[in-house]
């Protein structure tokens, strides 16, 4: 019954192993609460001669003894992992001639980079913005652009002229907002909410996929930014964007996001989304026949528009022709579609 410090890299089976977190010792004990340990010798013996007379058992016994033959009792031990590392402060004395630095202070000297970078420097400015989307992703990170001010810098460069510096603000801000509710609010509430719809139409498909991505983490899982994104004709403008465009990427992207928030309404009980799809129906409703007719349509996207019809079927109840019906019965007894869920969502729009 007594717990035994781990000095092999392997246990064997039949063990309860645990780690002291005080201490960070890892140690191991007998499975069974009537087995007992006996240290004869420096070897762990199993005192059960019910489990002694099998050849298998004995085998497993043998196992666990050679396990622990080097294991010591966690009272008896001075050596504990916490003992063998060292603090950031103790690592820079002994090396001072060498930069230790913490993930915080590599992201501050970049912001430094960001912001005493041209304008003019567009190359540079690209490579700044991926070293920091690749630090903005940690949720610490993320609060850290929003205590220290540093999402500022980076917001500036929503209203760079190139294309690829604005994906790449977009996309930090993406990383940082994505499940982190301190960054959503405050990337709503300074405005790059408002700014990233307004841009959206006038954007290429392939900037626009980078826009609604970001507008995506900042209003996913945060249902009181919703009333804010209606306020700022979101589902309007990206309907629209969704009508006109023939980029499947973008389409996925879009109807993943009108999903995703019907989803999370549905969960919680609401229908605001909802309400706010009526104004577009019309759009949504012929985009979404348009797309499961289409033969050439993807697997993706034609899985993304059945869902998204199941969840407003009621809206586009008079706009399934016979066309779109045919369309999914011959998906619905498709070797090439069935996946469960999508056989299961056809059959809730058919009936």
């Amino acid at each position: 019954k007594q717990w035994y410090q781990r000095r092999v890299a392997i246990t064997a089976g039949g063990l309860h192993v645990r780690m002291d977190l005080s201490t960070g010792i890892r140690e191991a004990k007998f499975i069974s609460d009537t087995d007992s340990a006996e240290d004869t010798g420096g070897k762990v013996m199993l005192q059960d001669d019910n489990v002694a007379g099998s050849g298998v058992h004995d085998g497993m016994i043998q196992a666990m003894e050679d396990g622990l033959k080097n294991i010591v009792t966690s009272e008896d031990s001075s050596d504990t992992v916490s003992g063998r590392f060292r603090t950031m402060e103790e690592l820079k004395k002994s090396m001072p001639n060498i930069a230790i630095k913490t993930e915080g202070h590599v992201m501050q000297d970049t912001i430094g980079q960001l912001n005493s970078t041209s304008n003019q420097d567009v190359a540079s400015l690209i490579i700044i913005l991926e070293q920091l989307d690749d630090l903005a992703h940690k949720y610490d990170n993320g609060k850290l652009l929003v205590t220290q001010g540093w999402m500022t810098v980076v917001g500036e460069h929503l209203f760079h002229d190139h294309d690829e510096v604005f994906k790449g603000a977009v996309r930090v801000m993406a990383s940082a907002a994505q499940n982190n509710p301190e960054v959503q609010v405050h990337c709503i509430e300074q405005g790059y909410l408002a700014t990233l719809i307004s841009k959206i139409l006038t954007q290429s498909d392939r900037i626009a996929k980078s826009t609604i991505l970001a507008i995506s983490a900042f209003i996913r899982g945060l249902p009181a930014a919703l009333p804010e994104f209606a306020s700022l004709h979101g589902f309007n403008t990206i309907s629209t964007k969704l009508a006109l465009s023939s980029h499947e990427p973008l389409q996925r992207v879009i109807l993943t996001l009108y999903n995703g928030l019907l989803e999370q309404e549905e969960h919680a009980g609401l229908n605001s989304v909802l309400e706010n799809f009526k104004l577009a129906s019309k759009l949504l409703c012929k985009k979404s026949n348009d797309l499961i007719v289409a033969e050439e349509t993807s697997f993706d996207v034609i899985e993304q528009a059945v869902l998204f019809y199941s969840h407003v079927k009621h809206l586009c109840s008079q706009d399934i022709n016979d066309n779109v019906r045919a369309r999914l019965k011959v998906l619905q007894n498709s070797q090439d579609y069935d996946d469960e869920e999508l056989q299961n969502t056809i059959s809730s729009i058919l009936s």
